[in-house]
């Protein structure tokens, strides 16, 4: 049974006298789960209690500003292996959860991705990653792992300078979304759409500076906690997403617990004020068409709800986009990323 593949974790609540409205007094902890339907609609799940627990520390103790939403902990798996991620994870979303997988990496990241996309062949993820040289063999593993689906993985946070010209060649040849950590800077909006899009997204803690996270693999340059924080958030209003891996920290790396603790509070505050403006029907979108040439129109559509933009692919299905997206292929200049989406 899959919650035979769980331990309770062992961090205690929150002193309620000294932190009254902490997260940790409103969170479930599930010792024992048997019935998965009873369960919360967002569980968070430790991959590693080492990586994990440290994580929960710091995130028990922030303030709850979630009103009635329900959030479950069902606590660590008793085994890392990959075979048991995809057991327990494939329970949760059986029954309509969205995941939240605290630690590890590697195998377990991936078992997550190969479960879902079974359900979903246009599956989308979304990677806030620095492109660090420690960190390039995963960056090919999820490249190979994406490679037979239009857009399947989106790198965010990339920095030029990690990257021989032959490196970066290969990956823009790839057709994969990128943004760099400059344009996150300057240009936020340009991962919004890619975000906005996933189905799972992975935040691995080295693509914030080192001076704000610890993380071992970092380096001076990086995301502040600030921007990744933002980032998650997009994927949090998204509406599509059914899981997320946020890196854990080592248990003498408080700071790094920390950073981690902030990733998945934001990325809930995400989940707690999504609008409901997912198109899955026209009803709320305002249409707007550009002509390309005689043989192709090109559909927008801005939300009445919230004022965010999808296109419309030559396959019918919707694509999120930008308003400079639509603003620059109504100028005859189509961007990139729509050129690749036709």
């Amino acid at each position: 049974m899959w919650n035979e593949r769980l331990r309770p974790s062992a961090v205690p609540l929150p002193d309620a006298l000294d932190f009254p409205h902490a997260f940790g007094r409103h969170v479930e902890r599930w010792n024992e789960p048997s019935d998965v339907d009873a369960l919360p609609p967002i569980v968070l799940l430790g991959l590693d209690a080492a990586t994990a627990d440290p994580v929960r520390a710091a995130l028990y103790v922030l303030g709850w500003q979630f009103g009635k939403l329900r959030i479950g902990d069902v606590g660590n798996l008793v085994a890392g292996e990959a075979d048991t991620t995809r057991e327990v994870v494939r329970a949760l979303r059986a029954a309509g959860k969205i995941v939240l997988c605290i630690g590890a990496r590697g195998d377990q990241w991936l078992a997550v991705h190969a479960l879902l996309s079974e359900a979903n062949p246009h599956l989308r993820t979304a990677w806030i990653h620095a492109g660090a040289p420690s960190g390039m063999a995963a960056v090919r593993q999820w490249v190979a792992a994406c490679a037979d689906r239009d857009e399947g993985l989106s790198l965010i946070g990339l920095q030029t300078h990690f990257f021989g010209a032959d490196q970066w060649a290969l990956l823009d040849e790839s057709g994969l979304p990128m943004v760099r950590l400059s344009e996150v800077r300057s240009q936020p909006q340009r991962a919004e759409p890619l975000l906005r899009d996933a189905h799972l997204m992975l935040c691995t803690l080295s693509a914030i500076r080192q001076s704000e996270s610890h993380a071992p693999e970092a380096w001076p340059s990086g995301l502040t906690v600030e921007e990744v924080v933002r980032l998650v958030q997009y994927a949090g209003l998204g509406e599509r997403m059914q899981a997320a891996c946020i890196e854990g920290a080592a248990p003498d790396n408080a700071l790094m617990a920390r950073a981690a603790a902030l990733v998945v509070w934001y990325l809930l505050e995400g989940l707690c004020h999504r609008r409901g403006d997912y198109p899955v029907t026209e009803s709320h979108l305002q249409p707007f068409v550009v002509h390309i040439d005689d043989a192709l129109d090109l559909t927008f559509f801005r939300s009445k709800l919230t004022g965010r933009w999808w296109v419309r692919r030559r396959d019918g299905r919707l694509v999120a986009c930008t308003e400079d997206d639509y603003r620059q292929s109504a100028a005859g200049d189509l961007p990139p990323r729509i050129l690749r989406l036709l």
